[in-house]
């Protein structure tokens, strides 16, 4: 017997994210959709609520790293819990950079049909409670002689990779202030090479194996994000190059 349109089905953490989950942004209360006439009319938005629950929604963006596809990456997760939850502290993986692994109980899956013209089958994932730290994935477990519970330890980033990275930023930035102008501005070309550096650099932290997964797929993302910038920049000195 086929099940019904709406089924949810109970699913763990780690079969929805076997890689773990990077938070981005903030806990936010998912509203109901407001058209043009309604805003004009001075109507005031309302939060949804889980028609099943009782509860109200809010929503949470995570990045997968298990994602195969572009597309997948990025999952909205909708928490179903009376008052707004309380995400964990950032965790800092060298000076400046800070990201946010976290983990959902309670979780269900719904497996709708999404997509326009083009559909394909998507995934409506909530959870209860509020989100916690996810360690499962990077840490070292250790056993006490006195004790039967674990002591877990974060794995940090090797202090060589830290080194490296320092280094490879310094020297391209050095670099390109040395090819600046007498105003210090940088040619669009030259910012253009200076974002590519940015992101040699930032690729270079994340092939190294003694930083953690999650840390590695961070610094991942910020290289693509560098080089996108910097294939912007060059399209604009260049217009048949594509600066998408």
């Amino acid at each position: 017997m086929a099940d019904p349109c709406g089924t949810r089905f109970e699913a763990s953490f780690g079969q929805v994210f076997p890689q773990g989950a990077l938070m981005v942004g903030e806990v936010t209360p998912d509203m109901e959709y407001m058209s043009a006439e309604d805003k004009g009319r001075g109507r005031q938005a309302k939060q949804r609520v889980d028609e099943r629950t009782g509860k109200r929604q809010w929503k949470v963006v995570v990045t997968d790293p298990s994602a195969e596809k572009e597309r997948d990456a990025s999952v909205t997760v909708t928490i179903l819990a009376d008052v707004q939850p309380v995400p964990p502290q950032a965790v800092q993986v060298m000076p400046g950079v800070k990201v946010r692994p976290v983990a959902f109980e309670g979780l269900t899956v719904e497996p709708p049909v999404m997509g326009g013209r083009y559909k394909y089958q998507g995934f409506t994932i909530r959870a209860t409670g509020s989100c916690r730290r996810r360690w499962a994935l990077l840490r070292s477990v250790r056993r006490s002689p006195r004790a039967s519970r674990r002591r877990l330890e974060v794995v940090r980033p090797s202090r060589e990779a830290v080194a490296r990275w320092n280094l490879a930023y310094a020297e391209q930035t050095e670099a390109l202030f040395a090819a600046s102008g007498s105003d210090g501005r940088l040619p669009v070309l030259r910012l253009a090479d200076g974002y590519a550096a940015v992101a040699w650099a930032w690729r270079v932290l994340a092939a190294d194996l003694g930083v953690p997964l999650w840390a590695r797929h961070a610094c991942a993302v910020a290289a693509e994000e560098f080089d996108r910038r910097a294939r912007i920049e060059r399209a604009r000195v260049n217009p048949d190059e594509d600066g998408t």
